[in-house]
């Protein structure tokens, strides 16, 4: 690493202060700009550098530090913050997301897409115009998109003005930093003022302003030409195209509000961004901003499907008929059934998605996806579009739930329960909810929900407050989970283990409706739809004495998906007519056991793909023990390494996971679910099997043999952190210790081979990182990773310990009597389609090391499809007649 005290083009591992250069991130007139990190506070930064050949400037470094200046007097969300100032460069948050004329490139925006950024934007300049700042660079390109909001960039050709001064004879005065005569900025955007190089003040970014919301609007700029020249005369003489001729929707407030930003006379727009965004914030609330659901006419990256075109009449007609069978009335409205799929770069969990949640008039739904860069997120989609809305401030969501109006969203985050408010303002969190597991909205504003895997519903109010026992105690290992109200607002339905349960507000209410079911939700008026195993089914219910008649049907829409027989959210109706559901996938062939080099080079192919989900290696290497699916569910098979052979292992088809072998490759220990329960299990290659072997009411995944053999490293689920880590003895009388237990979620342990030390993940950092501890335990630890870690695995000979970090295996050295070495990346994981189970299950990243610790055996997925959402409209219409 090299050291640099002056500006030039940098290179990653160049070191500027205590920034180490990653990669670079862009250029501009008057900086290089570059991903970095700050090695004090471990964290990634963008570094801005004045290029050498303007260093020398006095009018370029003046220039480069007022930027400097001008950042550091703006604290707003909606504004690049500024960490420091160096010699030369300037460091900033760094920033994850698209700038605003990349998406513009790729795809359109929805009226309310284009207004709240429009806000965000307004904002930002409001509060630079009030310290006297004017950005007079205002363009797309400047505006980055990210998960909390627009932010606005680059301040380099600011201009900051002393407060204005009024005179007794109603004069302002101002003293210009840039001389009278000089053009800043970039044509396309400029008013005709600046354009003519005279004095530029906050109206000036107003104007820029109303040329960023026509090119949102339309997919064109406002202000277009061959040359410099030509756009310069089209801003000093020419109006653009109303934008109604282009985007007939556009909402007449917006469209005068536009125009008003673009008048040529500085004294026609509006004065003050603070007004414009008022405007906009009235035109949002006013809803006015649904009717302008069409794209606008810009290039895209995917293509529109004619299914779409199909589904939107076929959603309007699905509306009509949700009011006509409220109201009694028989309709024969044909049956429309289509996928849809998550943005760009995210996809759904497999198996699980998190959660779907049908808007109550089911013109909308809500999901989560998982982007691998940022995490899982709730995103919305319109079902009469393709347009789908990112909801900032939702990382770590899962299992979403509307509000009976529509207009709000309940969801778990972050082990508690929050509520968003779809039209704007703060996300608020009501209570605790560990490890949330569905919830349900009356009109009354009550929420009943599950806030842990735990044996009882809770209700809160959506305003806040006590959480109240909702339900009676449930048996042991019986979970109580899912519930969806019934009409009345009183009653719900809920999934009590396997079971279809009736209760209420009051709490004195349970009755059994339904037994073997997965999930079920009430389809107004007089339906339930559940599923059992891979099969979507209904059956008439009646609301009001709850009680069901007739048979339960299937419904032909193929197989849905399928884990375990308590596992899954995995439908939703609305009052119209409209289902959703995470269909089945083929798993037959949907992943392989692959041998690669410590270059991640792929080496040979163990047997042929299967439906494997987990997979161990033995330590003499002679069997994988993996975890096949089946089409009556999982259990464990012996894949032979010599021949690829398969020989089936246990055989009581249900839920398993986490194969670990004993060092002396007889026994395999994982887990298997009971009620609900996942439970520690050993079975040895002579049949003699315990399961499970220390019975217990929270989950338990085992992690790995001691050297003797005696002593499986357990984690057990809490109420409060996610997990901790014990060890199980297996003598005659099996005990659990505990060997490390905090506030925080531990997981993954792995004995070092001599069994002398213990590698785990924690997220005490707020992230996983990995960490080492004595055996037996002693209060040191060591963090051996820097960049995130998880589920470590020592080297045969216990010198090294690999652990993945993203889509890349890393290596650092261990020597028992010296501090560990550090981190460095082996290689990285081909194509990243490691096969994992989502929530508490998170499988490891490698499934095995060979003696000589040269060779790594990998679990990974192959080019399936990627899980979609399959919705169905006038879903009845499939019913036998």
């Amino acid at each position: 690493m090299r050291v640099v005290h002056h500006t030039l083009a940098l290179s990653p591992g160049t070191q500027l202060g205590p920034y180490e250069i990653v990669a670079p991130l862009g250029a501009g007139a008057m900086g290089e700009v570059y991903r970095a990190r700050d090695i004090r506070l471990d964290r990634r930064v963008a570094v801005k550098v004045l290029p050498a050949e303007f260093a020398s400037h006095a009018e370029w470094r003046a220039r480069f530090e007022r930027e400097a200046k001008t950042i550091s007097s703006l604290s707003h969300p909606h504004i690049c913050t500024l960490y420091d100032v160096g010699d030369n460069y300037i460091v900033m948050e760094l920033l994850e997301g698209e700038t605003l004329e990349q998406r513009l490139q790729t795809s359109s925006l929805t009226i309310e897409q284009v207004v709240r950024i429009g806000i965000n934007i307004a904002d930002a300049l409001d509060k630079a115009h009030r310290h006297g700042i004017v950005h007079r660079d205002l363009k797309p390109a400047n505006v980055m998109l990210t998960r909390s909001g627009a932010k606005l960039l680059d301040f380099g050709l600011a201009k900051s003005t002393r407060p204005i001064v009024q005179h007794a004879d109603g004069r302002t005065m101002t003293r210009a930093l840039t001389a009278e005569g000089t053009i800043v900025g970039t044509f396309h955007y400029m008013p005709p003022e600046q354009v003519e190089g005279r004095e530029a003040d906050a109206r000036s970014d107003i104007f820029a302003f109303g040329a960023i919301l026509y090119e949102m609007l339309t997919g064109r700029r406002a202000f277009a030409g061959d040359t410099g020249a030509s756009v310069i005369a089209a801003i000093l003489a020419s109006e653009p195209p109303p934008i109604s001729e282009q985007r007939p929707t556009t909402p007449p407030a917006l469209d005068r509000l536009v125009r008003t930003c673009l008048a040529k006379d500085p004294d026609d727009r509006w004065q003050t961004a603070h007004d414009v965004m008022l405007q906009m914030r009235g035109i949002l609330e006013s809803g006015s901003t649904a009717s302008g659901a069409t794209a606008a006419p810009v290039r895209r990256l995917r293509r529109e499907h004619l299914a779409w075109s199909v589904a939107a009449v076929a959603l309007l007609v699905a509306i009509g008929l949700g009011v006509a069978q409220q109201r009694g009335t028989a309709s024969s409205s044909p049956l429309v059934h289509f996928a849809i799929e998550t943005p760009p770069n995210t996809s759904l969990y497999p198996f699980d998605t998190k959660g779907i949640a049908l808007s109550p008039d089911g013109t909308r739904i809500a999901f989560v996806a998982e982007d691998s860069h940022s995490g899982a997120s709730l995103y919305v989609r319109d079902l009469a579009t393709t347009q789908i809305r990112a909801l900032a401030g939702t990382e770590d969501a899962s299992y979403p739930f509307w509000s009976p109006d529509g207009t709000q969203l309940g969801f778990f985050a972050n082990q508690k329960l929050h509520r968003l408010d779809l039209i704007g303002g703060p996300i608020v969190t009501l209570c605790e909810a560990a490890s949330g597991r569905g919830g349900s909205w009356n009109r009354d504003g009550v929420i009943v929900f599950a806030p842990t895997l735990a044996s009882r519903l809770y209700r809160i109010s959506a305003g806040g407050g006590r959480p109240e026992v909702a339900t009676p105690l449930e048996a042991d290992g019986i979970r109580a989970r899912w519930p969806w109200f019934l009409p009345d607002g009183n009653r719900f339905l809920y999934i009590a283990s396997s079971d279809l349960v009736v209760g209420s507000l009051d709490g004195k209410l349970r009755k059994v409706i339904l037994s073997d079911v997965s999930n079920a939700v009430f389809a107004p008026p007089d339906r339930v739809v559940f599923s059992r195993g891979t099969v979507l089914m209904s059956q008439r219910f009646d609301p009001d004495a709850l009680s069901l008649s007739g048979e339960a049907v299937p419904l032909p829409f193929g197989k849905v998906s399928y884990m375990s027989s308590k596992a899954l959210s995995i439908v939703s109706a609305s009052l119209n007519g409209t289902l959703a559901y995470l269909p089945g996938t083929d798993t037959g062939n949907a992943a392989r056991l692959v041998w690669v080099d410590a270059r991640g080079r792929e080496d040979a192919e163990l047997g042929d793909p299967g439906g494997y989900t987990d997979a161990a290696l033995s330590p003499d290497g002679k069997h994988v023990a993996v975890v096949r699916t089946m089409e009556d569910g999982n259990d464990l098979w012996l894949l032979d390494t010599a021949d690829g052979r398969l020989s089936r292992f246990t055989f009581h088809p249900g839920s398993y996971g986490f194969p670990h072998w004993s060092g002396d490759s007889q026994q395999v220990a994982y887990f298997r679910e009971f009620d609900g329960v996942g439970q520690v299990c050993i079975k040895s290659l002579d049949g003699v099997e315990r399961c499970p072997v220390l019975p217990a009411r929270q989950w338990q995944i085992p992690y790995g043999f001691s050297p003797d053999g005696m002593t499986v490293l357990t984690w057990l689920q809490t109420a409060t952190a996610g997990g901790d880590i014990y060890t199980m003895s297996l003598g005659p009388k099996p005990t659990l210790t505990s060997l490390v237990t905090t506030s925080f979620d531990e997981r993954s342990p792995s004995f070092s081979p001599d069994g002398k030390w213990i590698a785990y993940q924690s997220n005490a950092s707020m992230r996983a990182e990995v960490y080492v501890r004595r055996y037996p335990p002693t209060p040191e630890q060591w963090q051996i990773s820097t960049s995130g870690g998880e589920s470590p695995i020592w080297s045969p000979d216990g010198k090294d310990i690999f652990y993945g970090s993203g889509d890349t295996i890393m290596r650092v050295p261990f020597d028992a009597g010296a501090t560990p070495g550090k981190p460095a990346p082996l290689f990285h994981i081909p194509g990243h389609r490691t096969p994992r189970l989502s929530g508490v299950l998170s499988r490891p990243v490698l499934s095995g090391i060979n003696a000589d610790g040269q060779r790594f055996l990998l679990l990974l997925g192959t080019d399936q499809p990627l899980p979609t959402i399959n919705v169905v409209l006038n879903w009845r219409s499939a019913l036998p007649r």
